[in-house]
């Protein structure tokens, strides 16, 4: 399956109470994030997730998530899941002065989850989730990456969304998609993902299922 962005599927009343189930959590698995559990909103999304993405099968996790800095380079695949696909649903946004995108690049990586810290140093639970391995460096510098174009990101793709030196990105390809409350956006959980620039602040729920028909 390709990356897709589905639009207009979850009302505004829907997203409005999701809103507010996150917003009355009060406490969250880690400040990197605002991480929770889906909790009772799991079961206000599912029915239009399996009307609208047939490739989703046996849900196995996820989390919401609330941040105002770009997110680097990553994958939430685990080895054990087999393939698998990530339904994001971006839910609110606050203070923004563009749309913000959520990045799903060409790249595959399928050796569990990971962080590329670009030019970064390693700060575990910085920069990332405590359960994501941080790799120094770049998806190209990486053994393993799928896909990788040995050339420049484009050109125009870096200027629109890219966060850091166009350099960091070399051998990447990929699309941006809009990241518009009651929308599902949807891609393999292999390929490597990340936020586009922005300023403001923005929360989603990102949830993964088994892609059916596939072990």
């Amino acid at each position: 399956m390709r990356p897709v962005a589905l639009q207009g599927i979850i009302g505004r009343d829907v997203i409005a109470k999701i809103e507010r189930y996150y917003d009355s959590i009060g406490t969250y698995r880690s400040e990197v994030m605002r991480k929770a559990d889906p909790g009772e909103s799991l079961d206000w999304v599912t029915p239009y997730i399996k009307m609208h993405v047939p490739e989703a099968g046996e849900f196995l996790g996820g989390n919401f998530y609330k941040h105002s800095q770009p997110y680097l380079p990553h994958t939430d695949h685990q080895v054990k899941w087999g393939d698998s696909i990530n339904v994001v649903i971006p839910v609110a946004l606050y203070d923004v002065t563009s749309l913000p995108h959520l990045l799903v690049f060409d790249q595959v990586w399928d050796r569990g989850t990971a962080t590329w810290t670009l030019d970064l140093p390693i700060m575990p639970g910085v920069i990332s989730s405590s359960t994501n391995e941080q790799i120094k460096g770049r998806p190209f510098d990486t053994p393993g990456v799928k896909g990788l174009t040995d050339r420049d990101v484009d050109e125009d793709f870096h200027r629109k969304y890219l966060s850091r030196d166009r350099s960091q990105y070399h051998g990447l390809s990929g699309v941006a998609l809009p990241f518009v409350p009651g929308s599902l956006l949807v891609f393999p959980n292999k390929q490597i993902h990340g936020t586009a620039k922005f300023t403001g602040t923005k929360l989603g729920l990102s949830l993964r299922f088994k892609q059916r028909g596939n072990k």
